[in-house]
């Protein structure tokens, strides 16, 4: 016979699947509404992709390092849960980031938000961009809208309004670090929906940008991290939860029952032959696994979520003795372009970039490999890696010597992409969700995949849950 109280199994133990467990136990609390939760990791270790590692006084960030802060969703959390004092800003004293180009290093122009210049000045002054890129970047103004209310590929969107010059130096190298893989797949209704909107409301995206500062002053921080990393979010979660937390345990498949049978909803398999019963479960994971746990339950969603195509990272962290490094890293670091033909996409200056995160003798430098799925860089053994490292930072920064000591974190299918057609997919989840009473998806496959868009999705899986027990338990009774 079921419990008397409801019942929640969440999987995964990342921002997600923890935020989630977290406002529902809140919102279970201030109703007297009585909730157990159980909570299954199949790693070893919560977080997820926020992984922080302490080795030596260096701070390494394993996966994201900062978080933007002007959605409001992950500072709230950190503040509601106490957070608040371990709030930190990047780096104040320094203006950006760089641009690699024929080997040499130029300043990320001012006023540049990744796709929408609301500057044109130092665009026109930076040496990064050939004088007729300037000046088809100049003309977006004159370009007219497109009239077709069909989504288009975020690359082609790009390319049509402000040109392929700025396009390839300058938005595709900020891009592809956020989406990975190809821009031309991306869409554009599920990644930058409101310059769609801009386009057909101002006719020139930057007019539309421009106009929308001069009504919403911005201020503060763009990015913020805690200080002693952002592993700290998902432990302080942790803390506080009042949840069986089962890690090492991954879910291998869900069964669903009438609410007639006089059981839970659900019964959740796991690899080490538990059945574990439940009211309600929260799919936190990737699309693929959660693909893989609903099959038996439902073959359409598991199609649906198959669907979504995930990219796959490389970080190569690499720490030194500051003695030993010449170049003044007075930035966060720099981009490279594909089109110069490199494996390397990314350099960070992290203890440039987040004050604190290296030694007052030390440098911490984080390399990003991995520009497709297919990039052979993704698995090359570590010495090739340190070659490439080794190559890339003596040539642009005069580095010569062996590292203190170096981190390497593998990322594989670990990046959803949201391809053309995924505004689509996510009305045809919901659609097959509604017949799924108890089951709920959240995670960074479906609304966006930073930090904060990952914890509101969770508050409003919370809210769903909540919501869905409250009505089960008022019928039960």
């Amino acid at each position: 016979m079921q419990e008397s109280e409801p019942h929640l199994i969440v999987v995964g133990a990342g921002i997600s699947g923890l935020t989630t467990a977290w406002r529902l136990q809140e919102k279970a609390k201030a109703a007297a509404l009585p909730v157990r939760i159980t909570i299954l990791e199949q790693a070893e270790a919560v977080g997820g992709k926020l992984l922080t590692e302490n080795v030596e006084g260096y701070t390494i960030e394993h996966g994201p390092d900062v978080f933007l802060a002007k959605k409001p969703w992950a500072l709230t959390l950190c503040r509601d849960l106490g957070l608040e004092d371990e709030l930190q800003p990047t780096n104040p004293n320094l203006k950006g980031s760089y641009i690699q180009q024929n080997g040499k290093l130029h300043p990320l122009p001012p006023g540049f938000s990744g796709v929408v210049p609301t500057e044109l000045g130092p665009l026109l002054k930076t040496p990064l961009l050939s004088w007729a890129g300037k000046v088809r970047l100049a003309f977006e103004r004159f370009i007219r809208a497109r009239r077709s209310t069909d989504d288009e590929p975020l690359g082609a969107f790009v390319r049509r309004r402000i040109g392929r010059n700025a396009y390839e130096r300058l938005v595709h190298p900020l891009l592809s670090g956020i989406y990975g893989g190809d821009i031309d797949e991306i869409s554009l209704q599920a990644t930058f929906p409101q310059f769609h909107e801009l386009e057909r409301e101002h006719g020139s995206l930057i007019r539309g940008i421009r106009r929308q500062r001069q009504q919403k002053a911005i201020t503060g921080p763009a990015f913020v991290t805690l200080k002693g990393g952002l592993a700290a979010l998902p432990h302080r979660l942790v803390e506080v939860l009042d949840a069986d937390l089962k890690t090492g345990t991954s879910a291998t498949r869900i069964e669903r029952f009438p609410a007639d049978t006089g059981r839970a909803n659900w019964t959740v398999h796991t690899k080490d032959g538990s059945e574990l019963s439940a009211d309600a479960v929260v799919l936190s994971g990737p699309a693929w696994h959660s693909a893989e746990v609903v099959r038996s339950a439902n073959e359409q969603l598991a199609g649906v979520l198959e669907e979504i195509p995930y990219n796959s990272s490389l970080i190569l962290t690499l720490a030194f003795k500051k003695e030993d490094v010449s170049h003044p890293l007075d930035g966060y670091g720099y981009l490279i372009p594909a089109i110069e033909g490199k494996p390397i996409r990314a350099v960070t200056w992290s203890s440039s970039k987040i004050l604190g995160r290296a030694p007052a003798d030390g440098v911490l430098i984080r390399l990003f490999f991995g520009r497709s799925p297919e990039d052979p860089w993704l698995d090359a053994s570590e010495s090739d890696l340190l070659a490439a490292a080794r190559d890339e930072l003596s040539y642009m920064l005069g580095i010569d010597t062996k590292p203190v000591f170096y981190r390497v974190r593998r990322w594989l299918r670990a990046q959803p992409a949201y391809t053309m057609g995924h505004p689509d997919r996510l009305r045809r989840i919901d659609e097959v969700l509604q017949d799924l009473p108890g089951l709920h998806l959240c995670g960074s496959a479906y609304r966006g995949v930073g930090i904060p868009d990952c914890i509101h999705l969770a508050e409003q899986t919370a809210s769903a849950v909540f919501e869905y027990l409250s009505a089960s338990n008022t019928a039960r009774s």
